[in-house]
């Protein structure tokens, strides 16, 4: 799944005329990041990773997206309720998280189209190991809150 969104953005890179680029990627998008400097380590020159994860998934981890993608998308039903857990297996707001933040993103997050909400918890689901070897090629920026789950 991540080689997937990999290919999109190389090849949106691609019809733009970009032959090296830095890349940034928050939450999923990190491990897509991961996954360009990965497959391409020639076309990025620097990597950006924000609130994400290099650990591979666990088997609980696992289960829990993929049942949360079964029940999501079949019934067309609204991911409404799930909080932003809805793709993790942790609460994913810090405790001093303002209750008008919360509700913004439990909206934003119920108006995700349920394939792609499914797709997306079967891509996390998937996800391989990032962590990287000792001598990474890419300078690194890696940014996340001390209150990140």
């Amino acid at each position: 799944m991540m080689r997937e969104y990999a290919a999109d953005v190389e090849g949106l890179l691609d019809d733009l005329g970009i032959m090296r680029a830095a890349t940034v990627g928050l939450s999923m998008g990190g491990l897509v990041t991961m996954e360009l400097a990965k497959s391409r380590p020639e076309r990025y020159w620097a990597i950006g990773l924000v609130t994400t994860t290099t650990e591979p998934v666990t088997p609980h981890e696992r289960v829990t997206r993929r049942e949360r993608a079964d029940a999501v998308e079949p019934t067309r039903s609204s991911v409404t309720g799930w909080g932003s857990s809805w793709t993790t297996c942790t609460p994913a707001y810090g405790p001093a998280c303002p209750p008008a933040i919360r509700a913004r993103i439990d909206t934003m997050l119920s108006a995700a189209p349920p394939a792609g909400a499914a797709a997306a918890l079967r891509g996390r689901a998937e996800r391989p190991d990032y962590r990287p070897p000792r001598r990474a090629r890419h300078p690194r920026l890696v940014c996340t809150g001390s209150e990140d789950p």
